[in-house]
């Protein structure tokens, strides 16, 4: 499910180019070397500047592990503490509380993100073996491994919910159905720590809740319900 997190991304001050209008319109002769403005080209580049940071922090994190800390260590709730809303002129009702679909995973929180227990990171043979699910050729292979690969029997391919991913979705068009994600945490923070499972939330889109259930979402346990990492770098299945 994307996207993986939002960031600020409203009313940005920047650098502007001298000869372009701020409006961009051709009857605006106005030349500025600043402006204001909004979107998810200003949101990108304060995640990649904290891409950057955590990566200066921890110089042995991967890619993976990098957004695995920022989307794990995402908030939910705004500066009031109620549920993040979208950008809706003069409305307060609860039609413009925002969604996953919009903020994915939540805001980011650098600090956070610099000072966590788990990540979930995924390797490169795990792409590799992701993108043998989606018919790549070899040559196509290659070119993306940069090196010859042969890609594993068809019954041991990756598939989306297969990845390690911090998150993951499923899509139901009704009726009762079961799955299984099995995810892979790696201990960043103290020696021997134990750390617990919990649901911080879940939410279903668009459809009426079933009879047996008193608000709108589904089942969610997590197994095992806490897990021992004897040291930092080892990997426990969650």
């Amino acid at each position: 499910m994307k996207p993986d997190v939002t960031a600020p991304g409203m009313n940005i001050l920047v650098a502007w180019p001298p000869t372009m209008s701020p409006t961009w319109l051709k009857s605006d002769k106005r030349s500025v070397e600043f402006n204001i403005i909004s979107g998810a080209s200003m949101s990108c580049p304060h995640v990649s500047g904290l891409a950057a940071l955590l990566k200066s922090v921890h110089r042995d994190w991967s890619p993976s592990a990098i957004k695995s800390a920022l989307m794990t260590t995402a908030y939910m709730l705004n500066d009031k503490f109620t549920p993040i809303r979208d950008v809706v002129a003069g409305s307060s009702s609860s039609s413009d509380l925002s969604i996953p679909f919009a903020f994915g995973s939540g805001h980011v929180n650098p600090e956070r993100a610099s000072d966590l227990g788990l990540i979930y990171d995924i390797g490169i043979e795990d792409y590799l073996n992701y993108l043998c699910s989606l018919n790549y050729t070899s040559s196509q292979m290659a070119v993306v491994a940069r090196r010859s690969f042969t890609c594993p029997p068809t019954n041991q391919f990756l598939q989306p919910g297969d990845m390690n991913y911090p998150s993951f979705a499923l899509l139901s068009d009704n009726g009762a159905i079961m799955l299984t994600y099995k995810r892979t945490v790696t201990n960043v923070g103290a020696p021997r720590a134990r750390s617990r499972a919990a649901r911080v939330g879940f939410i279903l889109y668009n459809k009426t809740p079933p009879a047996n259930l008193t608000s709108p979402g589904v089942l969610l346990p997590a197994l095992p319900r806490s897990c021992i990492t004897s040291s930092v770098g080892r990997t426990s299945l969650a």
